[in-house]
Formats: C-alpha cells, structure tokens, sequence
C-alpha cells in the first residue's frame, strides 16, 4: 500500500509523535523527511502528499493507519462491519457491548484513517467496509438491518407469493405496519408485487437477483 519512502516518513511521523506526544504537524514531517531522508522539497512533498491521499497518516492525530488496529476493540469493530456491511451504530454497540460516546470515537478514528465509510438515509448512519465500493446495496442492507423490515423480508422469503392478510397473521402484526415495511422493500426492489385477481390485492415474493447480490455482499444474512 505504501512505498519504500512513504514506509520510511511513516515511521518518522510515528517518531514524531512519539518524541513530542502531540498530534502530527505535515510541516514537521516535512522538515523530518528533507532533512533525514535526503529528499528533496518535490519528494518529500509527493509522498506526504501520497500518504495523507491514501489516509496512511492524519494531520492532527497522534495515530498513523498501522496503530488503528491495535487497539483491540477497533480491530473487532472493523472485523463486525466488514461481515455486517450497512450496520448502524445501534448494532455495532450491541454487538460491542459498549456505550454511545466509546462507538462514536472508535468509529470516527476507524473512518478518518480508511478503513470505515459511513452513509445515512434518513435517521439511520450505516457504516461499511471502505473497500467495499459504494453501489444501490448501500441503501438496500441499511433498509434491511432494521428490525421489523428484516422480519417482513424474511417471512416474504420463506412464503412466496404470501397475502398482506397472511403475512400480517404470521408475524402478529397490523396490516397497516406489514404494508410500510413492504413497499419500502418494493422501492428497492428486493421485494416484487404481483396483482392477484381472486381477491384484488396484491401476492408477494422477494426478487431472487436482488437477493442474491445482498448474499455475495453480506453472506451473513440468510433465508
């Protein structure tokens, strides 16, 4: 990921940080790199300039992109999100088991160095894995990760062709609330409509191509 060079400003810039305990100033890199690397102001500017690019080192942190993941927790929840793309924050505490404020700075940290993105739709933040590119899945798994659509989908996936009568009678749910969930599935097309024209309403049945992207995406979801 980085070059010979930019290996050897990221260890200045970690003894920097070091020898100061103060978050990283570019200008002293800068001064570090020309004076005890050779380079001349092109050089040493390139691969500064590479580095900050590939989010590798952050001006104003007191972390380079090798110490992110050794703090163990962070580690876990990058390890979390890139099983569970289109997480929300709710879930990564859950499943961390830690509180808002430690989420937040872990998730910041995890974001600023590359190795997170993060995308909201309506009150929801999702996160994903910065190296998986983004695409209308975005939306479809942070749709999915919601509690009561994930139930809907999955009763629709074991029941094709079901009735919003006999979806709403197995999931003890008002029809009204089983119709919300359904048509935010059809918007996204993971879930098909078909009129039925015994009983003028509607059958449901989850688009199979859909589904089978959310799968190669998210495997961890399943039918």
């Amino acid at each position: 990921m980085a070059s010979g060079v930019e290996e050897s400003i990221i260890k200045l810039a970690r003894d920097l940080i070091s020898a100061t305990n103060r978050p990283l100033k570019i200008s002293d890199l800068f001064t570090l790199a020309t004076s005890r690397l050779g380079l001349n102001a092109f050089q040493a500017n390139a691969a500064i300039y590479n580095l900050l690019k590939k989010k590798l080192i952050v001006e104003g942190s007191k972390l380079t992109y090798q110490d992110i993941l050794a703090n163990p927790l962070r580690a876990q929840i990058a390890d979390f999100v890139a099983k569970n793309p289109g997480s929300h924050v709710r879930d990564i505490r859950r499943a961390m088991n830690i509180d808002n404020a430690e989420s937040a700075w872990h998730l910041k940290m995890l974001e600023k160095f590359g190795y997170l993105r993060s995308k909201r739709f309506g009150k929801f933040l999702a996160y994903y894995p910065a190296n998986l590119a983004e695409s209308a899945y975005d939306e479809i798994l942070c749709v999915i990760r919601q509690d009561t659509t994930y139930s809907v989908l999955y009763d629709v996936f074991n029941s094709p062709n079901a009735s919003l009568p006999e979806i709403s009678q197995r999931l003890s749910m008002n029809p009204s609330t089983v119709q919300y969930h359904l048509d935010k599935l059809i918007k996204l097309n993971v879930v098909n409509a078909a009129t039925d024209l015994a009983s003028n309403g509607s059958r449901f049945s989850v688009n199979n191509d859909v589904w089978s992207g959310i799968l190669q995406i998210a495997p961890g979801f399943s039918g």
